[in-house]
């Protein structure tokens, strides 16, 4: 059975072969997966019987060139014919669009125009007969002089939506592409240059500083990919239906949903990628102030106190903080507004804990750094190990006491308060 649909043959063809056994064309269909599976499994085969996993990889390898070969054959064919290869007799004797001219009517007695061309509209009409227009003896036929006419006379060939659509998507896999097809030049840059650009920063900044942890921005540009390619389909949909569209960057469009001081819940969401940032899009700035130091500096001392053990930690505070703003946009939706409500209430009266905790931290690594090169300068790198490694130890044991500690007793006074 045939598939129709462009999309899902291209899907299709991420399986070698299978989008070309779904387009109609099964004998490349079964050649493209002989060929890739069958290179892939004999190089394994090779690699395993001679111990040499070299020769794997160059199966491998020579099967991905032969996959591309593969998409790149059904790309082509899916943009000759979007809509399916029509059938060779269909096509060539029984044109479906366009006038048809119609060379026996001179031979069959009702005349001929002047180089073949076929009769003008009115002569289906009645309103002049074959005599006074020149076509043929004036002998009458039906309503008009060349009888009616025949289906679709003079109507254009439909644009073809399917095609359009489909280069629009394909485009669109490099971002920014797809709207630069449909003449968006603006909205276009704008993805393509925000892309790529954040791909060249981050790798700038990373081979820059020598410090991996920055790709893990990487992240972030699947959000700005999907969001172009969705946004593409968007765009060559409203012009398929007639309506005009609007070169402008997608900034431009946030401003225009804010114009009534409103908040876009879509850049929202994807702000709260990073806890606290889209409450501070809200308006929430304490609230998301805390989201994100507390996110930020669970990170730093997880990884500084080689606490790996309550690393599962980070995932839940991320989700709480996720769908926390997920629950402050639809408040903000229904009311317009939503108070800033800190998570840790009274912290900012803890001024003194708080700059007695930044106080230690300073002399934990003046210290940790002074201890490093005394214990270099004598060779008791050793034990500057083991001192640091007690040192983590005993903060540890201690913020959990006294967390525990805190839990315990801080219950029992809210009870007795409340009794």
């Amino acid at each position: 059975m045939m598939v129709r649909n462009p999309i899902v043959i291209l899907l299709l063809g991420l399986v070698p072969g299978l989008g070309h056994w779904a387009a109609g064309r099964k004998g490349k269909g079964f050649i493209y997966a002989f060929f890739v599976f069958g290179i892939a499994a004999g190089g394994f085969l090779l690699g395993v019987g001679a111990n040499e996993m070299e020769i794997f990889a160059m199966g491998l390898v020579v099967a991905f060139l032969v996959w591309l070969l593969n998409m790149l054959d059904l790309v082509i064919y899916l943009l000759r014919y979007p809509n399916g290869k029509p059938a060779p007799e269909h096509h060539a004797a029984y044109p479906l669009h366009g006038p048809q001219s119609y060379p026996s009517y001179g031979a069959a007695g009702f005349g001929a125009a002047a180089n073949g061309a076929p009769p003008p509209p009115s002569a289906f009409d009645g309103s002049a007969n074959g005599s006074a227009s020149g076509y043929g003896s004036g002998q009458s036929h039906g309503t008009g002089a060349f009888g009616p006419p025949p289906p679709n006379y003079g109507i254009p060939a439909r644009q073809d939506d399917a095609g359009e659509r489909f280069l629009t998507i394909l485009l669109s896999f490099i971002p920014g592409l797809g709207h630069l097809s449909l003449g968006l030049m603006q909205r276009g840059l704008t993805f393509m240059i925000g892309f790529f650009g954040l791909l060249t920063m981050i790798l700038f900044v990373t081979a820059l500083s020598g410090e991996g942890g920055f790709l893990v921005f990487l992240g972030v540009l699947p959000i700005i990919w999907l969001y172009g390619l969705f946004d593409a389909i968007r765009m060559v949909q409203r012009k398929q239906s007639g309506e005009p569209l609007l070169d402008r960057s997608i900034m431009e469009d946030w401003d225009d949903h804010r114009a009534g001081g409103r908040r876009s819940r879509l850049f929202a969401t994807v702000l709260s990628i990073l806890p606290g940032a889209g409450h501070m899009y809200l308006g929430l700035q304490r609230r998301g102030l805390q989201f994100m130091a507390g996110f930020l500096l669970s990170i730093y001392l997880l990884d500084t106190l080689e606490l790996s053990l309550f690393l599962f930690l980070v995932p839940i505070l991320w989700c709480y903080a996720f769908f926390d703003s997920l629950q402050m946009q639809s408040r903000y939706a229904m009311d317009g507004f939503v108070p800033d409500v800190p998570i840790v209430s009274g912290l900012m009266n803890q001024r003194k804990w708080l700059g007695l905790a930044l106080i230690a931290m300073g002399l934990y690594y003046v210290g940790d750094r002074l201890l490093l090169d005394v214990f270099d300068v004598f060779g008791l790198n050793y034990w500057a190990h083991e001192l640091r490694y007690y040192f983590k130890t005993g903060v540890t044991a201690l913020l959990l006491l006294g967390a525990g500690v805190k839990l315990l007793f801080g219950g029992k006074a809210r009870e007795g308060l409340a009794q």
